[in-house]
Order: C-alpha cells, then sequence, then structure tokens
C-alpha cells in the first residue's frame, strides 16, 4: 500500500475591514469540504500536492483581487498551505499604493469628493464603501 505524504491545508476569509468571516462555505476539489469557524478559517489535512480551493462569495460581496472565486494551492509535506481571501463589499471604493519597486506603502492620506477619508494600511490598501457614481479620489503622501 502506497501512502502519500500529507499537509494541512488553511483557508482565511476576513473582510475588507480585517474581521474574521465564520461559515463561508469552502470547497476542495470539487467536495463540500466545509465552513469557516469564528476566527475565519477553515483546516484540512490533504495530501502534499496542488488542490482546488472554491468558496461561496454571499451575495452583495467579490473576492477581493481575483477574477473568480476559486483558486490552486500548492500544500508542502507536513506544513501549511495557506490562502487568504478578502471579501469586499460590490460598491466598495479600493486604493492600492505602492512604490515603483511594487512595495505596498502605508500612512498614505486618501482623499474623497474634497474630504478625508483615511490612510492605507500596512499593506497600502484603503478601503470604504461609497455610492453610485463618479468621485474624485486624491492621494496624499507626507515626505
Amino acid at each position: 500500500e502506497v501512502s502519500k505524504e500529507s499537509g494541512k491545508l488553511t483557508v482565511i476569509v476576513k473582510n475588507d475591514d480585517g474581521d474574521a468571516v465564520p461559515g463561508i462555505m469552502v470547497k476542495v476539489d470539487g467536495s463540500n469540504a466545509g465552513e469557516t469557524i469564528a476566527d475565519g478559517s477553515f483546516s484540512q489535512t490533504v495530501t502534499a500536492e496542488k488542490h482546488t480551493v472554491f468558496i461561496i462569495v454571499p451575495e452583495g460581496y467579490a473576492i477581493f483581487g481575483n477574477e473568480g472565486n476559486q483558486r490552486e494551492v500548492e500544500v508542502p509535506v507536513n506544513e501549511t498551505g495557506s490562502e487568504i481571501y478578502i471579501l469586499e463589499k460590490q460598491g466598495s471604493l479600493v486604493v492600492i499604493v505602492k512604490d515603483d519597486e511594487g512595495t505596498p506603502i502605508s500612512d498614505v492620506m486618501i482623499i474623497v469628493d474634497e474630504d478625508e477619508a483615511g490612510i492605507t494600511d500596512e499593506n497600502g490598501r484603503f478601503c470604504q464603501t461609497i455610492s453610485d457614481g463618479e468621485h474624485k479620489v486624491s492621494i496624499i503622501f507626507v515626505i
């Protein structure tokens, strides 16, 4: 009998405020695997190889930075292959600020429609729910 080495597949789902989202259905390789728990995580022991992870996104939300809700994940032997999904409300304004080398820039002021809206986080990301229509967005760097 041949046994494959195993690893642990972990999926973490957060909302656009960085809070954990429990109760999100997770499928692994096409089978219903379970739901995220209170801390927004779902874990399953799997063989150490590539697996397709699919999460069921609640109505009115989308996955930030992803064109779909499915990804292929490489799970190393006896380690954790982690995937983090950020759910954002549709109708959200998302600004990501990076330098010329692609490094995120934190603490950059974002102005929306002439009002100070906030600053970018440690990932260079700012998100705010806004109304439909056109909006003026300004990015202010402090030197």
